[in-house]
């Protein structure tokens, strides 16, 4: 099954199934009286918080100041996440797998994790869809916090958090704690993850290694599950093409839904690898470390180049880029400004025939973003039209 069709069933079981459950759940607990607010403890006290975060790796990510924040004003509190099996090696690259919860492996088996567990809080960090509320409320945590959006939901929660759509996701996520009094201030994603190079230089692979021994790299992610957010293949070999000037060294990263052979055959390159749809996350994190720069669309890959600390190009089509991307000086965005974009909203796509966001982004537009990052480790501006 492909990651689209897998996606869209998803969703369509969300809508479906997660509305009707939802809706259930709710007049359920209305006709047995249960109270509509709950006090909120004193988060010092906490002894296990659930927090609930399905999706991708970039909401994944971004999660982790959250956790983190939890971690220093509570550190004794257990914390068990809820997640995807995809998200597992996110947590390990963050020291956070002893409370990992996959729900999507064996659902039996979490259904009665999640019944045997005594949590006096559960925080769902999903913005919209209405199976997390489900888990929220089988949890059978007093205090369940969630995001103020989707009206469906609403009746699962105590105590609701209100969520701008326009607004950087990491605060977002910040916000879910503000019910306990406790605020952040705003959390950049650059180097969160802060993975030793020495934990991560013995998972490069055997034909990267000599490249990255040898000097500057340009690790390039030329591919995207979600066909919106593509460039081509044929831009990205020219933009290597063009890149074999500076004197760099390219390996291309991704899944295998990428178009990395496609890439390769095009691009005409003194040195390139293609690790494409054989190695491991960790694996994968060992080069994004070792990059002098990072090219990619909006991707996990892209995040997570942007948590290791690394100078990362990232292009922007249809999903709001004051949302996802971190405002770094060594990160920079190209996209186009157009006035139907962004288009994309909780995994959601306008349907668009052409995706002039991302077909109208030219080579000369990507190349400028690559080379001003090699010339300067300082960049603040993003590159848009």
């Amino acid at each position: 099954m492909t990651p689209f069709i897998n996606a869209y069933l998803l969703k369509l079981l969300d809508a479906t199934l997660g509305y009707i459950f939802c809706r259930f759940l709710g007049r359920l607990r209305h006709h047995l009286g249960r109270p509509e607010l709950a006090p909120t403890p004193d988060f010092r006290t906490l002894k296990r918080i659930l927090i609930i975060r399905p999706g991708g790796m970039g909401d994944m990510l971004m999660l982790l100041p959250m956790l983190h924040a939890i971690r220093e004003h509570n550190p004794n509190v257990i914390i068990d996440i809820v997640c995807e099996t995809r998200n597992f090696e996110v947590l390990e690259l963050a020291g956070l797998t002893d409370h990992a919860m996959l729900y999507d492996g064996n659902p039996i088996r979490f259904l009665r994790s999640l019944h045997r567990a005594d949590y006096e809080v559960v925080i769902d960090s999903e913005q919209f869809h209405n199976f997390s509320a489900v888990i929220a409320w089988l949890s059978g945590a007093p205090v369940r916090v969630g995001f103020k959006i989707n009206p469906t939901r609403l009746s699962l929660y105590t105590h609701l958090v209100s969520y701008d759509i326009d607004g950087y996701e990491m605060d977002q996520f910040e916000n879910l704690l503000r019910p306990f009094g406790v605020s952040l201030d705003h959390q950049h994603l650059h180097g969160v993850l802060g993975a030793s190079d020495t934990r991560l230089q013995d998972r490069i692979p055997a034909d990267a290694k000599p490249l990255i021994d040898k000097g500057r790299i340009i690790v390039v992610a030329p591919g995207s599950s979600n066909s919106y957010k593509q460039w081509g293949p044929e831009k990205f070999a020219e933009m290597i093409t063009r890149l074999n000037q500076t004197g760099c060294s390219f390996i291309l990263v991704g899944g295998k839904h990428d178009v990395s052979k496609d890439v390769a055959l095009r691009a005409r390159a003194d040195t390139l690898v293609d690790c494409c749809a054989r190695l491991s996350l960790m694996e994968t994190a060992a080069i994004l470390n070792s990059a002098t720069v990072f090219v990619g669309c909006d991707s996990g890959l892209t995040h997570l180049t942007t948590a290791l600390g690394k100078p990362t190009v990232a292009i922007f089509g249809p999903s709001d880029s004051g949302k996802w991307n971190d405002d770094h000086a060594q990160h920079v965005v190209v996209r186009k400004n157009l006035p139907c974009s962004p288009c994309s909203i909780f995994g959601y796509n306008k349907l668009c025939r052409d995706v002039p966001c991302m077909s109208n982004i030219s080579v000369d537009d990507v190349v400028t973003a690559v080379t001003t990052l090699l010339d300067s480790e300082t960049v603040g501006q993003s590159s848009n039209e």
